[in-house]
């Protein structure tokens, strides 16, 4: 996985700011990828830098192996790491408005099997996005047997440790929405789906 080594750049996006246009305005796309997602590069690096053991390591495996990283380290790891980390792959996840964005055939046969059909899968991962208290992601992962589970996390936790796979991730953090919805992420989860770049789920 690109830009996962140190030092850790910010991932170029793959669209041009007002792509994900009328989903997710410009404006929040560059004040989002290029502040709030640089910020915890730029963090991540400051702590990197002071613990050169960990440099060759690639962040996915720190993450889900918390305890390589020194007790020093650690909060820093997890939080900042884990702001890079979800950072990429929300950004990678997306891709320019299409209406009526479903998923192809293959991708809907899984969904229907785990969840009864691509419209209940939708759904109750907007429902669990919507419940997230406060900030943090709502994800589909995968089970190390191959199950689909929708599952949330806080702040910039990963689900990695866990032995879970993500798949799918939106960020509902506010400043992911705040410009466009206000306060309504319930507006902004219905309204995502026509961005999701289902190329690369699953």
């Amino acid at each position: 996985m690109p830009y996962m080594s140190y030092p850790y750049i910010v991932q170029p996006l793959p669209y041009e700011y007002d792509a994900l246009e009328p989903a997710i305005d410009a404006e929040t796309v560059r004040i989002h990828h290029n502040n709030h997602y640089q910020t915890y590069v730029d963090k991540l690096n400051v702590t990197m830098r002071a613990f050169p053991q960990l440099q060759g390591i690639l962040l996915e495996k720190l993450l889900t192996n918390p305890h390589l990283v020194p007790p020093a380290a650690r909060e820093s790891v997890q939080h900042n790491g884990g702001g890079v980390m979800n950072h990429y792959l929300f950004f990678n996840m997306l891709r320019p408005y299409r209406d009526m964005n479903r998923p192809p055939y293959d991708i809907e046969v899984k969904l229907d099997k785990s969840f009864g059909s691509y419209e209940n899968f939708v759904r109750e991962f907007s429902e669990a996005g919507a419940d997230v208290f406060g900030s943090g992601y709502a994800i589909l992962t995968q089970t190390c047997k191959g199950a689909l589970l929708i599952t949330t996390k806080a702040n910039q936790d990963t689900v990695l440790p866990y032995g879970l796979k993500p798949l799918l991730l939106i960020d509902v953090w506010e400043h992911a929405y705040y410009l466009r919805y206000k306060s309504s992420r319930v507006d902004y989860l219905q309204r995502i789906w026509s961005v999701i770049n289902w190329d690369v789920v699953l």
